[in-house]
Order: structure tokens, then sequence, then C-alpha cells
């Protein structure tokens, strides 16, 4: 039989108390690690007025800094949340709104990638003539940089303006989702293509 010297009675409580907060936390921790945020459904967002302005943080196709922030304006599960109704069940889904602004931070990575790589270095320096016309085109790359700085981050606002609150179901094992088949509330655009002329893709 193990025999405790006084000094080591006295500590054992503390021991047995600090193992047994330690193990406290790390359950806590296991457990909100592993689990999704449940959130009530649904939820009713209430009207609010934004004007849309410039971003000069978001622009810029060359600096980390600027990917970085695009990157984290979606949360890596954004496809993965469970929610409750109003009898207590839950199930998984994924958000519209964050799908449509995952799609648009995945084609802007994409797109990055194609405007500085080696393809566009060797488009400016054809472009580094002294000739007017060629002065012309460079300057026509940068504008139509300067646009696509800008339609990325428009789009971006316009998208978050909508908040389409559609939930997604998940594929089967539970994967990300592909928002196809899903039914939404939507405005009847058919009318203002009607309006000015256009034909509706929907229905081609």
């Amino acid at each position: 039989m193990v025999a405790f010297t006084t000094s080591q009675a006295a500590k054992l409580p503390w021991f047995t108390a600090l193992l047994t907060v330690t193990c406290i936390s790390l359950a806590i921790v296991f457990h909100l690690r592993w689990t999704r945020p449940i959130s009530q459904w649904p939820i009713n967002l209430p009207l609010r007025r934004y004007q849309f302005i410039e971003h000069p943080d978001l622009r810029g196709f060359d600096d980390e800094a600027i990917k970085n922030r695009w990157a984290n304006m979606v949360w890596h599960n954004w496809w993965d949340t469970e929610w409750q109704d109003d009898t207590g069940r839950r199930f998984p889904r994924g958000i519209d709104v964050f799908h449509k602004m995952h799609c648009l931070v995945a084609i802007r990575e994409e797109f990055t990638e194609l405007a500085t790589d080696e393809t566009r270095a060797t488009r400016e320096a054809a472009l580094r003539a002294r000739d007017v016309e060629a002065k012309g085109k460079k300057i026509d790359l940068i504008l139509n940089r300067n646009h696509l700085e800008h339609c990325f981050d428009f789009l971006r606002q316009d998208i978050l303006c909508a908040a389409d609150m559609t939930l997604e179901p998940l594929a089967d094992g539970y994967m990300e989702t592909d928002g196809l088949g899903v039914e939404h509330e939507c405005r009847d655009w058919r009318l203002l293509l009607q309006h000015v002329g256009l034909s509706d893709v929907d229905e081609i």
C-alpha cells in the first residue's frame, strides 16, 4: 500500500479538482468542435437601408491581404449548419446567401490566378511599345481591370442585400450542397425582361 506524506495528502484534493476541471473543459471543447451550431427556423430578417459604397480594401488582384479578406467572407463549413423547426426536428442545411458568396469568392480566386499569371505579364510586355495604338490598348487594359475590381465588390454587396435565406439540403453523407433542385421565393423577373424586350433563358 502506498503511503502519502502530509504534504502529498494536502495536495491530492487540489490535484483531483484540477484534473476534473481539465476533463470537463476538454469535453466542452470537443462538443463544440464536433457539433453544428443550431438555429431556429424560419429566420425573419428585418429590412434595413444600406448604401452601396466603394471598398478600396477589397480591390486589387495582386495583394495577398485583400485575397485573405475575400476568403474570410465565408466560413469554411458554410454549407453545414443545423436547424430546428417549431416541432423540434433538427435538420442540416446550407444557406443560399452564403452559397452565392462562396461561388463569388471562388470565381474571384480563379480569375485572380488568370489575371496575375505569366499570360498577363506577356500581354502587358507587348503593350510597352511607344506607338499610340499600343498605349491605347494599355489604357483599356487598366480600365478593364478597375472595372472588374468594382464588379466583384458590387456583386458581393448585392448578394448580401438580397440575403436569400432559402435552406439547401445536403447531399448524401452530409456533403456540400450544389443548391440545384431547390425552390426559391423569387421576384418575377419575367415581367422585367418582357418590359425591356429580352428573352428569358429559363424558358428557351
